[in-house]
């Protein structure tokens, strides 16, 4: 059986695309900025491409916001009786759902109410808390290594707190306020029942995170919007991002990277793109 590369060799393999140099470049460079022929969207669903260009990114993520804009207006004129439609806003890390999130809310935020609910503050367990029941389900061999840190870096769909997630999104449906936990990048730790959320007689609730179109929250979302970008760009994103904010240093962010990352995103992610509406390509949103 052949030796399982390191994330040290993949990275070595991505590092020769990012040069230039051999023939993988020249085959990542037909994929981009199109999705990769593997991925299947539904039909009907509509494709964006936010590239900067000479635009500033709040300028590229325009045509964004008048698409959901516009399934606004069509939501509330074939159901008067609805009046918070859901975007879920699903994809990768790195693929800068966050930054579409707080633009939408900017842009839109002038002529309808906009509220967030982040799926990461719906995590089951702390950072900590992963951490020990990893080396719990290591003893007793339960895991392979590679679900093991999948499940360490909360990419394990297990993980995330739908049930209580739904609960929220119909709360404030119905106009009742949320009372919910915060999940705090910089050390892991949950902090529970910390943040407010107000109810709106008419608006836009988002709810963003990895799994955002996954078959639990398919029945809440009105609106999926699925966000890609290139794998070489999102690993350039998520090693900055991972090293700088969330304490993981460079070696371990790209050990996640490659060993957890890629594999949850294939093996989970990617697959809910079949239940978007809309799907965005941020390869070069910024830049």
């Amino acid at each position: 059986m052949p030796k399982k590369r390191s994330w040290i060799s993949k990275a070595g393999e991505l590092a020769e695309r990012f040069s230039g140099r051999g023939k993988a470049r020249k085959k990542m460079r037909g994929h981009l900025p199109e999705l990769p022929k593997r991925v299947k969207i539904k039909p009907g669903a509509r494709y964006l491409n936010l590239a900067k260009g000479e635009a500033t990114p709040s300028q590229a993520v325009r045509p964004l916001t008048d698409a959901i804009a516009q399934s606004y207006r069509a939501f509330l004129q074939h159901s008067p009786r609805k009046q918070v439609f859901v975007v879920g806003i699903g994809g990768a890390e790195g693929t800068a759902k966050t930054f579409l999130a707080s633009e939408i809310t900017k842009l839109l935020g002038d002529h309808v109410e906009v509220r967030t609910l982040a799926m990461d503050d719906y995590y089951k367990m702390s950072r900590r808390e992963r951490k020990k029941k990893v080396q719990e389900l290591k003893r007793k061999g339960r895991m392979s290594r590679e679900n093991l840190m999948i499940f360490e870096i909360s990419n394990d769909p297990v993980l995330s707190d739908f049930q209580t997630l739904l609960e929220h999104i119909e709360a404030l449906k119905q106009g009742r306020p949320v009372q919910k936990h915060f999940y705090d990048h910089s050390n892991g730790e949950i902090i529970r029942n910390s943040r407010r959320v107000e109810p709106m007689q008419q608006g836009i609730l988002l709810v963003e995170g990895i799994y955002a179109l996954r078959k639990e929250l398919r029945r809440a979302i009105d609106c999926g919007v699925f966000v890609f970008t290139g794998e070489e760009k999102k690993y350039q994103r998520v090693s900055k991002r991972d090293a700088a904010e969330r304490a993981h240093g460079i070696y371990r962010s790209n050990k996640y990277f490659f060993e957890a990352q890629l594999t949850s995103y294939r093996r989970y992610i990617e697959p809910t793109i079949r239940n978007a509406d809309i799907v965005v390509n941020t390869t070069h949103l910024f830049d």
